[in-house]
């Protein structure tokens, strides 16, 4: 082929699935607005034998409707150079790599020109999970930063990119939404007509048949009093198969493109297991019901609901599918196009932007080049967990674990050691995450140990040393955290059940690894049994360290529900100011001299006296410890809580159990389980019944937040936290505390006249205070959010904010707010609040739009009373699991 085109794309363009064809359609449509010439390399594969190269429907539509290449090979691939410089991956799951390992690393364009311009629209890996091994991690990872811009169609796709890859993305919509419904229309025309149904009809368009989607079908049609029309998966090899699961009448075979369309444009309703079946009815405006599809991938349906909204019409428990389906409410269609409009305009204008972009003149890095950089030159610093795979893996002790100025641990090079062998970056898993081959869902446990002494010795429910002795009892070795004479904490190795105790209780602060991987290999490689404990990152160093090490069966790993690990220095300052004279011989976190709890310590001073300290009131590491003021930004953006976990088991406090289950009696500790392994399995099973005086399955979700594992969860820092860290550094520690944690002085900037505003609002300084049973406060993307723990989910919660000043019933003021929300609640109200009377009145009442862009009002009013001393957000108004309050701006302003 001698012609030249100004763009070529890449990708699954002639695959057998429906959504795939409309999805290149949509994408080879609208790059036709910007280019003349575009192409659609059709495959890419070294198979002679390939279905999808046969008389298939995919192929001829291909044929119909693209300017096609030749096929190529992986051999023949860097011919397409020849034919244009620029290269487009489009999407679907070209990124998922059970599917792009078929076409060698083209789907990550290894094969192009240092000076071809490289794009990704929309490209996606399928599942919020990566499943390229870590070897293949670090080549695509150097494939991945020649793009010139890369856009992924879900924001599990942008967390992927950065956290295993080091890159940016950008989340757009699919091809389908962004070429928009017109141009498909006309395709309509050259539908068959075998297929063109007289009379009311519901379309079924099913990947994976089931008895629950058949039941499903039947039951809209009887309701609907309309027919069924059913369309399978698009490849033939499936039909029969699929048909016969099925089990329906009205099944209509060798189905086109073309008939598909005009079957939604003509349908009453639509039940789907499909991401595009969803999106196209979407765009027709046609209502419908939708199962997950785990299998496939249900990333992608996530993100496509929070876009249009009607989560409850994306059935996840398939067995109450006709009970959900009888409850649906009626779609609001205007809010559907209006936010598809939304994303269809910025992903346009993001397509144009990148494609409009000068190349970035950067050649290939080789993979060896990018073997031989140190950790130090390679990971940004502020992502360094001191989770010490580095330091132990370094051939020669190049490497060590120093504190930054705040004391934390991180890596640090001796250069003159340094032979830039490149392990160090090798095996961060800060820079790519070790392959995690736990469950996904793991099983989750109550469990009580029956043994008083060592229940009470324990900060929970006594799960570790139960497992620690089951591994000392084989002749093995426990490794984890103990205190160290200067009252910092390191990881040790003991092998004896009189050293157990050291190991027990909460420790909050980040912990030294020292040089225990080496240790725990060489155990491992002489058979002899290693229980780990540590936090979820150090797991992760740990599993990063070995790899493929001998023994590794006789490994046992437990990571930790954490909440974040402060410094080592910020604890020494507090000790050393709080407790001299007479000086501190004995700290113990969580002792349980009031009862099972979290912020209750005993203090064992020099001169033999002892204190118990309750909560942030009595005691300044308290105050700002549980609220995330002293939380690393590594802990804050912590990668390595998410499920799949890397501990064979996940062990931590198990709060609220008493709520959810009044038959159990918490009083006394409770241990959360997480079975994430076969392993893990295997060691819960193997304590002896007479040692557990509880062990009882309960549902996943019922950990809420703790640890921040489940699906939405995420750490986060206090607003107050940038200034806690910049005053630590020259006041004393309760100062620092103090100081961080003061209300900010309101001064209005619109008036500029201090004692005009009595409330003034900012991110950065103010807090909310609120029922920390209520809310979560983080601080995401530059907004103070409030987000409702799901344990308070069903009832609205409140939050409020003392006035500078109180306000006076002959005075006008100006309320200005501009706020997000995503509650169940159809408004919220904001008010003025009396603390101690309960008085209240509201100030701005909103009916809340449906959707969560931001919304700002100006309002003036008069107090009816001079009583009020506080703003509070309504107190039935932010509710529903997983919702959430952020805040851009807020005042209260005196009129002059």
């Amino acid at each position: 082929m001698n012609k030249k085109y100004d763009v070529a794309i890449l990708g699954v363009g002639i695959g057998l699935n429906y959504g795939s064809v409309l999805t290149y359609f949509g994408l080879y449509r609208v790059l036709k607005r910007f280019y003349q010439n575009v192409a659609l390399v059709p495959k890419i594969t070294n198979n002679v034998n390939d279905i999808e190269l046969k008389n298939s429907h995919a192929l001829r539509f291909a044929k119909e409707h693209f300017e096609l290449t030749s096929v190529y090979n992986l051999d023949t691939v860097h011919e397409l150079n020849e034919l244009c410089d620029t290269f487009v991956i489009g999407s679907d799951q070209v990124f998922n790599y059970g599917v792009s390992k078929n076409f060698g690393k083209a789907f990550y364009m290894d094969f192009t020109a240092d000076d071809k311009k490289r794009v990704a629209y929309a490209s996606s890996f399928g599942h919020g999970i990566d499943f390229a091994p870590p070897e293949e991690r670090i080549i695509i990872a150097e494939l991945f930063k020649r793009f010139d811009a890369i856009s992924v169609r879900e924001q599990d796709g942008v967390r992927l990119l950065r956290e295993i890859y080091g890159v940016e993305g950008t989340r757009v919509c699919d091809p389908v939404i962004l070429a928009g419904i017109d141009e498909y229309l006309p395709l309509i025309n050259n539908a068959r007509q075998d297929v063109k149904q007289k009379g009311s009809f519901v379309l079924a368009y099913i990947l994976d048949p089931t008895d629950e989607k058949r039941d499903l079908i039947l039951h809209a049609c009887e309701k609907l009093k309309a027919k069924h029309v059913i369309v399978l998966d698009g490849f033939n090899n499936l039909f029969d198969k699929n048909k016969q699961l099925m089990n329906l009448d009205g099944i209509l075979s060798d189905v086109q493109t073309e008939d598909l369309l005009y079957l939604y444009q003509n349908c009453e309703y639509v039940v789907t297991d499909s991401f595009h079946g969803t999106v196209i009815a979407s765009m027709f405006n046609k209502p419908f019901a939708t199962f997950s599809n785990k299998r496939r991938g249900i990333s992608r349906m996530i993100q496509l609901f929070t876009t249009i909204g009607h989560k409850e019409r994306f059935i996840t428990d398939h067995t109450k599918a006709i009970e959900l389906f009888d409850n649906f409410e009626a779609i609001d269609f205007a809010v559907i196009n209006n936010a598809l409009e939304k994303e269809r305009a910025f992903s346009y204008n993001w397509l144009q932007s990148a494609l409009e972009a000068p190349h970035k003149k950067n050649a290939l890095s080789s993979v060896n080049a990018f073997t031989k950089r140190t950790i130090i030159s390679t990971l940004d610093m502020k992502n360094c967990t001191g989770c010490a795979a580095c330091t132990n893996i370094c051939p020669h002790d190049a490497l060590s674990l120093t504190p930054n100025e705040h004391g934390f641990y991180k890596s640090s090079l001796q250069e003159e050691k340094c032979t830039e062998c490149g392990m160090c970056t090798k095996v961060c898993p800060a820079l790519t995450l070790p392959l995690k081959k736990n469950f996904t869902v793991p099983k989750c446990y109550a469990l009580i140990a029956a043994n008083k002494e060592l229940l009470y010795s324990s900060s929970s429910g006594g799960l570790f040393p139960l497992l620690a002795k089951q591994t000392l009892q084989k002749g093995g070795v426990v490794c984890g955290v103990a205190w160290k004479d200067d009252f910092s904490v390191e990881h040790i190795i003991i092998d004896k059940d009189e050293d157990l105790p050291k190991l027990q209780k909460s420790k909050y602060m980040q912990s030294h690894p020292g040089d225990v991987y080496k240790k725990i290999k060489s155990k491992l490689g002489k058979g002899i049994p290693v229980l780990f404990s540590g936090c979820p990152c150090q797991v992760a160093g740990l599993t990063a360290y070995l790899g493929k090490a001998r023994g590794q069966k006789k490994l046992l790993t437990l990571d930790l529900l954490c909440g974040n690990a402060p410094s080592p220095l910020f604890f020494k300052k507090y000790v050393d100011e709080a407790f001299n004279p007479p000086g501190l011989k004995e700290y113990e976190f969580r002792h349980k001299v009031k009862g099972w709890n979290s912020d209750c310590l005993t203090l064992t001073l020099t001169d033999g006296t002892t204190q118990v300290r309750r909560g942030a009131s009595q005691d300044a590491y308290q105050s700002v410890y549980h609220n995330h003021t002293m939380c690393p930004y590594h802990c804050q953006h912590c990668k390595y809580q998410q499920l799949p976990r890397f501990g064979d088991l996940t062990i931590g406090d198990f709060w609220g159990l008493s709520k959810r289950d009044s038959t159990i009696n918490t009083s006394e500790g409770v241990s959360v389980a997480l079975v994430n392994s076969e392993k893990g399995k295997a060691a819960l099973a193997s304590i002896p019944t007479e040692e557990i005086a509880l062990l009882k399955e309960t549902p996943l979700e019922w950990i809420g937040g703790n640890g921040y594992a489940l699906p939405g969860k995420r750490n986060y820092a206090s607003a107050s936290r940038d200034k806690f860290f910049g005053a630590i550094k020259h006041m004393p520690f309760s100062k620092a505390v103090d100081y961080a944690l003061a209300l900010a002085t309101p001064v209005s900037k619109a008036l500029d006249i201090k004692g005009f505003a009595p409330l003034q609002f900012s991110s950065q300084q103010s807090r909310f205070r609120f029922d920390p049973a209520d809310f979560e406060e983080h601080f995401i993307h530059g907004f103070t959010t409030l987000m409702v723990k799901d344990e308070r989910s069903i009832r609205g919660v409140r939050a409020w904010i003392p006035l500078s000043r109180k306000l006076l019933k002959s005075e006008k003021y100006k309320f200005n707010i501009r706020f997000k929300v995503k509650t169940t609640s159809p408004d919220i109200n904001f008010h003025i609040y009396n603390e101690e009377t309960k008085k209240l009145q509201v100030i701005k009442a909103v009916k809340l739009p449906g959707h969560e862009d931001f919304q700002e009002y100006s309002v003036e009013f008069t107090p009816n009373s001079d009583s009020y001393n506080s703003f509070m957000i309504g107190a039935f108004h932010i509710r529903g699991k997983g919702n959430w309050f952020a805040v851009d701006y807020l005042s209260i302003l005196r009129s002059v």
